[in-house]
């Protein structure tokens, strides 16, 4: 769409990029500037900074920045004349279309516009179904929080919204914001029947989609708009548009899982909570969060199910770096009830000694447990192993181990370092299996391997992928595993980290008669022969106290091969998407080296 130039400058010059970008960021001045943490990549120190004066943004995280357009380009995935007429709507300068172009305008506009107008229909209906408001009214809601959240209601019809909107709104938009469906054999019927509806805002309060809840026996007992282009639930959080400025302002984001348990919540004040929808929270969840606040807590049910979804939120955390917490609410009760029950201050009290959630998981662990004979304390420390391994920064996890020994060797006839080694030698295992980012290092107790000097060009490594690459090379020096079961999968290239790529290449070459390996890397002659062979040694020195395993290297060597492959991948996917508009032999060659590669990987995973 062509837009006069002069709109644009006029635009630009009124908008207060300060403004736009503080509705997805938590801005903190700085001198003249204003920082944050990054939206468009995870960090936890802020290196994302907004200069007011220029106009500007960048981040000297990753590199991205540009002016007010482009900042919302890509935070909220626009075409450029999107970014504009959304501004130009905020600052309230008109964006003149001509009628080609207004009959072209795009279908997340449509979309929207669809969504507004539905839900101002649902509003209207509420007000003709007494049934409704019962609810309601039984669950506490007041009418200005009815009103100020937009609730509604959709009648029973099967055609009741598709006959009122379609009068303004093509039935083919209503479709494609999931309000409606088509027949089989032609026409339209409501998406959403005979339930109340709460519509479910961006952080502007643009109607993205709705959740409806069913009055009566219908199923599912909630019930989300389907995905569509301006609705997607894995990055939606329902309430966020009311919540985050409290978010901010209190340093903590509060989740629960239903609508109503957020919106009873923000009714009696408690404004710094959200509600997944209906979906598992996910890592593009908490980094939507992280931009307001670095502690998520976690109010789910108090039964079973609440306590099962928190434990698998777990790795959800670790893997954006986050520390989430859970409130543990008494059995039975959910948020909503526990407010009505005991009150906001003490729902209040109870988030701010939300437990972290690798405490509340070995909590749950160790009460399941038994440690009162040899065999019931070996099965609990398999049992906490992937916990413990699932933590990426070492100096926690290592607080944790040493929390567990010393609790668990208190009367026990053998000590504390005898439980930490056991737990130390499974957490290994476990972050092996199950391919965790944690580096399960050694405890206090070892020491650090020798570290040769870094290439400039080194990649940023996976740690367990340089933890792999270690138990491969102690297999094969410590004989755990044969040469074949190696050599017949890897290169010495395959190998990363510059010191063990060294030590690979020394040890494909090594004749399998020798005795002494540390001697024979002595006698290399390398210029890093020295430091090499004080890798090899230290190796040698772990395997006596944590011995790595033949099933151990068989993983570990699926690991670095699995992320070859992947780079590899990668490296073909970028390749491809050059090629599209170029059909020939250099595109056929690429395709067919992708699907080789691709049913390798699954291949090797199936089997």
């Amino acid at each position: 769409m062509s837009i006069a130039e002069e709109t644009i400058e006029a635009i630009r010059a009124r908008a207060d990029i300060a403004a736009v970008v503080s509705q997805y960021v938590t801005l903190k001045r700085r001198g003249r500037n204003l920082v944050g943490l990054c939206p468009f990549h995870t960090e936890k120190t802020p290196s994302f900074s907004v200069f007011p004066e220029r106009q500007s943004w960048h981040c000297f995280g990753c590199g991205e920045g540009g002016n007010v357009f482009t900042f919302l380009m890509r935070i909220d995935h626009l075409t450029f004349p999107e970014a504009v007429e959304r501004l130009g709507q905020q600052v309230g300068i008109p964006v003149e279309r001509s009628r080609e172009n207004a009959a072209r305008r795009s279908l997340r506009q449509q979309i929207l516009e669809a969504n507004q107008a539905a839900a101002e229909f649902f509003a209207r209906q509420l007000e003709k179904a007494p049934a409704a408001q019962e609810v309601l009214r039984r669950r506490g809601l007041t009418a200005d929080s009815v009103k100020a959240l937009g609730i509604g209601y959709a009648p029973a019809g099967w055609e009741t919204l598709s006959t009122a909107l379609g009068r303004s709104v093509p039935r083919e938009v209503l479709a494609q914001a999931g309000l409606v469906r088509e027949r089989e054999g032609g026409g339209y019927y409501d998406y959403f029947r005979d339930r109340l509806i709460f519509p479910i805002r961006d952080v502007e309060g643009r109607v993205l989609g709705f959740g409806g809840r069913a009055l009566g026996d219908a199923q599912p007992k909630y019930l989300n708009s389907p995905e569509t282009p301006v609705f997607d639930k894995s990055r939606t959080l329902y309430g966020l548009d009311r919540a985050r400025r409290a978010i901010a302002d209190t340093g903590m984001a509060i989740v629960v899982e239903g609508y109503m348990d957020a919106a009873m919540a923000q009714q009696e004040g408690v404004l710094n909570v959200v509600a997944t929808l209906g979906t598992a929270l996910g890592a593009t969840h908490l980094e939507v969060l992280r931009r307001y606040a670095p502690r998520v807590v976690l109010a789910y049910d108090g039964d079973a199910a609440g306590a099962a979804a928190a434990e698998r939120s777990l790795p959800i955390f670790e893997s954006v770096d986050m520390e989430g917490h859970i409130l543990i609410l008494p059995s039975g009760q959910d948020p909503d009830e526990f407010i009505r029950k005991q009150g906001v201050d003490a729902f209040r009290q109870a988030a701010a000694s939300a437990l972290p959630l690798v405490e509340f998981q070995l909590r749950r662990l160790i009460e399941r447990g038994d440690r009162s004979t040899p065999e019931g304390r070996a099965a609990l420390i398999r049992a906490v192993a992937p916990v413990l391994a699932a933590i990426r920064q070492h100096p926690k996890r290592e607080e944790y181990v040493r929390r567990l020994a010393e609790e668990w060797s208190l009367g026990q006839p053998f000590g504390m370092q005898h439980i930490a080694d056991a737990l130390w030698r499974e957490v290994r295992q476990a972050s092996v299996r199950s391919g965790s980012a944690a580096r399960p290092a050694a405890g206090p107790s070892h020491t650090a391997a020798p570290q040769a000097p870094a290439d400039r060009d080194q990649l940023v490594l996976p740690p367990r992928i340089a933890l792999a690459e270690q138990y491969v090379l102690q297999g094969l020096l410590c004989g755990a595993t044969t040469s074949d079961q190696v050599f017949d999968v890897l290169t010495p290239e395959d190998f990363q980290v510059p010191a063990h790529r060294a030590l690979a290449r020394i040890l494909w070459l090594m004749d399998e008669e020798v005795k002494d390996p540390v001697d024979a890397i002595r006698r290399s002659g390398g210029e890093d022969s020295g430091v090499l062979e004080g890798l090899a040694s230290h190796m040698l020195a772990e395997q006596e106290k944590l011995p790595v395993t033949t099933k151990m290297v068989t993983d570990s060597v699926w690991a670095i091969k699995e992320t070859k492959l992947r780079a590899r991948i990668s490296e073909l996917q970028l390749r491809l998407a050059k090629l599209q508009s170029e059909p020939g032999e250099e595109r056929t060659r690429v395709e067919k080296e992708l699907q080789e590669l691709e049913k390798e990987l699954r291949d090797r995973k199936a089997g």
